[in-house]
């Protein structure tokens, strides 16, 4: 700073810190391409302290990237869904005891359309 913007600046060194890694990478067209997710998977291995970074080495840090899955894709595994832009989907993990799984599909509100076993 100097006497000329010193007051006007949104800037203060005293609230440097440091902080948790994120990195977004994203197409404003919103063109999708294989190398886009090839530079999120770049960074994500460049980023060595990540917000959810976790002790364990064994169970992984949670950190990942998201992409859209493809329509496309969807139904060519054989999953009965609506047209293209009439649904979401997700990944829950469930407890094993069907009946614990029945009750929390009631608890989210959501139908299961496609279940497999891990």
């Amino acid at each position: 700073m100097n006497k000329y913007t010193e007051g006007f600046s949104l800037y203060n060194r005293e609230s440097e810190h440091d902080a948790c890694g994120v990195g977004l990478l994203v197409n404003l067209r919103g063109k999708k391409s294989h190398q886009l997710v090839e530079k999120g998977l770049q960074v994500l291995e460049n980023m060595v302290h990540r917000g959810a970074e976790g002790a364990d080495p064994r169970t992984g840090d949670g950190a990942g990237i998201m992409v859209q899955i493809p329509h496309e894709f969807i139904l060519l595994q054989g999953i009965p869904v609506p047209e293209k832009g009439g649904y979401g989907t997700g990944l829950v993990f469930l407890p094993t005891m069907w009946i614990r799984v029945r009750r929390c599909s009631t608890l989210l509100s959501v139908r299961r359309r496609c279940c497999r076993s891990i």
